[in-house]
């Protein structure tokens, strides 16, 4: 089993997301949340079931989709990942800001 790692910029993002979708319904924003971190804790038993981001080409940075996002991760060894941003698909993806 892996340990997880959260950079600031994941919960930034996973606030400004849920502060969207609180709009239109609060349930609807925790639920979000809720599914982000279940979907996240997969990666503790299979930390490499997401597929590699496109953009970057390595083995090491993957994304695992969930509705509309990307919840971008590095494999930073055997046994520790790091979580490094959740972006809305549609948008595109900043890679300078990935490994702040």
């Amino acid at each position: 089993m892996v340990a997880i790692d959260w950079s600031n910029q994941v919960f930034e993002d996973i606030d400004t997301i849920a502060e969207y979708l609180a709009q239109y319904s609060k349930p609807l924003a925790n639920a979000f949340v809720e599914k982000v971190f279940e979907k996240v804790e997969l990666l503790k038993n299979f930390p490499e079931m997401g597929r590699m981001v496109p953009e970057i080409g390595s083995t090491k940075v993957r994304e695992l989709l969930f509705k509309q996002y990307r919840i971008v991760y590095q494999l930073v060894s055997r046994d520790r990942i790091r979580i490094l941003t959740i972006q809305h698909s549609s948008t595109p993806l900043s890679l300078e800001s990935l490994f702040d």
